[in-house]
């Protein structure tokens, strides 16, 4: 059995290696991620925060706007994590600005604790998770990198999370990333490939203008803009205590493209004839788009015609299941 000592030793390494996976956090993310779903574990991270500043391992950071305290690692901090293993470990005292006599955070703070919240809850449900900062230090040559990942079983979710007016040119990223994570097209990510794109938002939130911003209609007309075939994202609708995520609705959609739409309309006035086996067949520009129903998989369809990869696709029914088809062609 751990000794007293070594057990307030363990909990420093673990309690420490959040806040420099995050690089800072606030009472309650960290006490959902040392003390998951336990009713105290706000209380159990106020607690502990208080031990660290008395022994100086943390630096306290008062956020705007009723965001309560954060903390960061010290120089002390550091060197207890480096001691155990963790190389990596850096004080985060110069974390945000001042002018000699007052601090404030740096300008992507209200976006950071939205993933720090969004994370911890995915981390309360199971998920292994990664943050962005983990992403970038472990990924240095990828050109975009999410907001935060999260994994369980074969879920690989890509965390994009929207706060802020985003530019053009960097909501055509953000789409064009979307759109090959749904597509099981993108690559490897510390290790793991990304399958599930997720879009995390706050509804009805003023942008630095004080004009109201729909993030997910703007994420949705960026998809449809710039890709070619219709892109599933499960969408996290966030709910707010003060500036922190409290809870998470979670709603799987697919966003069709104005194409694909078009193309299906083609498909469905061409006509679907039944042929002998079963399938649906019908006809555009001399490919076979293929429907059809069995007792094991469920709904698939699939192209057939020169010079198409021969590969059959799951959908949820047989609606899905054509419009999977337009897609696919759409994609061409």
């Amino acid at each position: 059995m751990a000794t007293g000592f070594e057990q307030r030793h363990e909990n420093d390494v673990a309690g420490l290696l959040w806040i420099h996976r995050f690089g800072w956090l606030r009472s309650l993310e960290l006490g959902r991620l040392m003390w998951p779903r336990d009713s105290y574990s706000r209380t159990r991270a106020d607690r502990i925060i208080r031990g660290w500043l008395a022994r100086r391992l943390v630096i306290a950071r008062q956020l705007p706007d009723g965001a309560r305290r954060s903390v960061v690692l010290s120089e002390s901090g550091a060197r207890l994590l480096q001691d155990a293993g963790y190389t990596s470990a850096r004080s985060g005292k110069d974390w945000g600005e001042t002018d000699g006599k007052r601090w404030w955070p740096n300008h992507t703070w209200r976006h950071d604790l939205l993933a720090a919240g969004i994370l911890s809850l995915l981390f309360e449900g199971g998920y292994a998770i990664h943050s962005e900062k983990m992403l970038r230090r472990d990924n240095p040559d990828l050109t975009k990198i999410p907001d935060g990942m999260a994994s369980k079983g074969e879920r690989v979710i890509w965390l994009e999370v929207e706060s802020t007016r985003k530019t053009g040119k960097a909501m055509r990223e953000l789409a064009s990333a979307l759109d090959v994570v749904a597509s099981g097209e993108c690559g490897a990510v510390s290790g793991i490939q990304p399958n599930v794109a997720m879009v995390a938002y706050v509804e009805s939130v003023p942008d630095e203008r004080g004009y109201g911003l729909n993030h997910r209609q703007r994420v949705i007309t960026a998809i449809q803009k710039t890709s070619r075939q219709d892109v599933e994202v499960t969408w996290a609708r966030c709910q707010l205590v003060g500036c922190g995520v409290a809870g998470i609705t979670v709603e799987k959609a697919l966003v069709p493209v104005d194409k694909a739409s078009r193309i299906l309309e083609v498909l469905n006035a061409n006509g679907w004839t039944k042929e002998t086996n079963g399938c649906l067949v019908a006809n555009y520009e001399g490919i076979r788009a293929i429907v059809w129903e069995d007792e094991v998989m469920g709904w698939s369809y699939l192209l057939e015609g020169e010079d198409v990869p021969y590969s059959a696709e799951q959908a949820d029914n047989m609606t899905a299941a054509k419009r999977g088809c337009a897609s696919l062609l759409a994609a061409r």
